[in-house]
């Protein structure tokens, strides 16, 4: 029996959504682009019109510096039409309100933030 790629790369999602295994394809995928599971993303940091910072469910973060100035994307956030529920370098997203095409850059790790100190009386 043969199992076709794209199948073997559902049921490895399947498999490590089901166990927490990890947000993101651990390497880029077979187009050579790094993407994000869309499930796994439990929060969005815009600090800029030009960088968004995706925080997924089990701490991690990531962020792209856009391909260029992103008009209002700080101020009315975005939207994206992703059929196969992947975020994935250099896609396209659309500004809310305005709907602005806007291209996303590279997807870059970030270290893990460091705890606060817990405070003494």
């Amino acid at each position: 029996m043969r199992i076709t790629l794209r199948l073997a790369a559902r049921l490895v999602a399947v498999l490590c959504l089901g166990t927490g295994f990890s947000a993101v394809l651990a390497a880029p995928n077979h187009t050579g682009m790094r993407c994000l599971w869309s499930r796994q993303i439990g929060d969005t940091q815009i600090p800029d019109n030009k960088t968004i910072i995706f925080v997924m469910r089990d701490g991690t973060r990531w962020r792209t510096h856009l391909a260029g100035y992103c008009p209002a994307l700080k101020t009315y956030g975005f939207y994206y039409r992703v059929p196969e529920q992947r975020i994935c370098d250099r896609m396209i997203i659309h500004v809310n309100r305005t709907h602005t095409p806007c291209s996303l850059g590279l997807l870059e790790k970030l270290p893990p933030e460091k705890p606060l100190p817990k405070r003494t009386h």
